[in-house]
């Protein structure tokens, strides 16, 4: 007797009752591909994205003066509004417990300064800095920074 029409059969019927209930299954859920409110979502996205492009046309400038002050100068495209307000950020990438959010002090030469409540750890670092100009607050940077 040859038995390999029924297993072949078989194989074939499981495999349709497998795709069949699989299809029934998913037929049953309600799966969203977009949130209700994906609109204001990416808005607040493209001004993200906007903001650091903005970034991109600034340079910065840091330094440590002294093991518990930081100093930092930023010089904006031609025709920007003057920076009011500089905020920084010092995040340890493996050690949430020692990051630190600066706001700093304008100096009369073009510097920016912030006093830390004692020296930063040797290692890695990123720096953040957020700048409040008359027309918006921006963040302006995300960079490396390596502490010796």
């Amino acid at each position: 007797m040859n038995y390999w029409k029924y297993i072949v059969m078989s194989l074939l019927g499981a495999c349709m009752v497998f795709h069949f209930s699989a299809i029934y299954y998913i037929s049953g859920r309600n799966f969203e591909l977009t949130s209700s409110d994906y609109y204001a979502q990416e808005q607040v996205y493209q001004q993200t994205l906007e903001r650091l492009r903005m970034g991109r046309d600034w340079t910065l400038q840091h330094r440590f003066d002294g093991p518990q002050r930081f100093q930092i100068a930023l010089e904006g495209p031609q025709g920007h509004a003057p920076v009011q307000h500089v905020t920084v950020s010092l995040m340890r990438p493996n050690g949430s417990a020692a990051d630190v959010t600066l706001t700093a002090t304008a100096l009369d030469n073009g510097w920016w300064s912030a006093d830390l409540a004692a020296p930063l750890p040797r290692g890695n670092w990123r720096l953040f800095v957020d700048v409040a100009t008359e027309d918006e607050v921006a963040p302006l940077f995300r960079q490396q920074l390596r502490v010796d």
